[in-house]
């Protein structure tokens, strides 16, 4: 099977225009006029796939396909169309749009699925109107915050209608959603140096590592404790950053070393969120000690030393092997390796 790219771009293109002002781009804020008439969209995108639409009670927008096996766990597919404001095209789309092309291609051949499968346009990833990856975490179960819960009341969401868009995780086996990188970017579009966390893999880049920070253990003071190895530190309601992320690996590396693993309380792509969470008794959060180091400085989190091992991430300035730089492209080079480093 292969989908049609075209068509792609163009449903692209043209989702990219509801909320598009010229030399500033498009602003979808979650909720918005804007937002909701992207999402109607979508919708209808998703209806001449074939699929069965429903908005759950938080907003989240879902398209369903039977599978030949009713009783099969679902897979998930998607992501969301919200923006930051004056944002690409593509972040979260390609994701939701690009699922409703994989379906379209299956209608096109015939393809007869066994797991049912839903495609999700997830409300409020970018966190502009209530919080941060709200939609999911409604989707999921993970806990809403109280000013979550109080922004959410502006838009005539309560706090039933969060429990209500809860799913059972036994109803679902896997979830996929295809998302747009940066780290081509400066491969792609002749830019000629980035800053990364991760190491970036690409024949045709230089990394070059200019400091690092560390990742430590926080929680609440009422949940103070003076000191854990990892191996009892897993064992308590963990905050961590989504797989993929720089400190969740680093923090998995170290513990597969030691033939251990986590299954988080909560993880988020928000730093903000876990801090938060953190502050609110949730559990530990395992974060980068420039993120809370103001937290702990006022009191409303505190260090919990991990005594087996020191996590250190290293940062690094990626540029292209074989360009070469004029002065001012050195000299920022200069400064973003000081600066990074100070900062660390």
């Amino acid at each position: 099977m292969s989908i049609n790219i075209v068509e792609l771009c163009q449903n692209l293109e043209t989702l990219g225009q509801i909320g598009f002002v010229e030399h500033r781009g498009t602003s979808r804020v979650a909720y918005s006029d804007d937002f909701l008439s992207g999402q109607l969209y979508v919708k209808k995108l998703m209806e001449d796939a074939g699929l069965k639409t429903y908005i759950d009670p938080v907003g989240n927008l879902i398209g369903f396909r039977e599978g030949l096996d009713h009783d099969a766990p679902k897979v998930v597919v998607g992501s969301h169309i919200d923006s930051v404001p004056n944002g690409g095209i593509y972040d979260g789309c390609l994701g939701v749009l690009g699922a409703i092309e994989c379906i379209r291609e299956m209608n096109r051949c015939n393809f007869k699925n066994i797991h049912p499968i839903e495609v999700v346009a997830f409300i409020e990833e970018e966190g502009n109107a209530v919080g941060g990856t709200f939609g999911s975490k409604c989707f999921t179960g993970m806990p809403i915050l109280p000013e979550e819960l109080e922004k959410a009341k502006c838009f005539g969401i309560s706090s039933s209608d969060i429990l209500a868009a809860k799913r059972n995780k036994n109803d679902y086996c896997a979830y996929v959603e295809l998302h747009i990188e940066q780290g081509g970017i400066l491969e792609n579009e002749a830019k000629d140096i980035g800053i990364v966390e991760g190491i970036v893999r690409s024949p045709y880049l230089k990394i070059t590592p200019i400091g690092g920070d560390r990742l430590i253990a926080v929680c609440s003071p009422s949940d103070m404790k003076k000191s854990v190895c990892l191996a009892e530190l897993i064992k308590y309601p963990l905050l961590l950053r989504e797989i993929g992320s720089a400190s969740r690996d680093l923090l998995s590396k170290n513990l597969a070393e030691r033939h251990l693993s986590v299954k988080p309380f909560a993880e988020s792509v928000s730093n903000e969120a876990l801090v938060s969470l953190a502050k609110d008794g949730h559990g530990i959060a395992v974060l980068p000690e420039g993120i809370v180091k103001d937290a702990i400085k006022q009191g409303s989190l505190c260090e919990l030393t991990i005594s087996d091992t020191v996590l250190m991430r290293t940062h690094y300035i990626v540029t292209h092997k074989n360009k070469r730089f004029n002065s001012l492209c050195q000299a920022a080079f200069h400064l973003l390796s000081e600066q990074v480093t100070s900062c660390c």
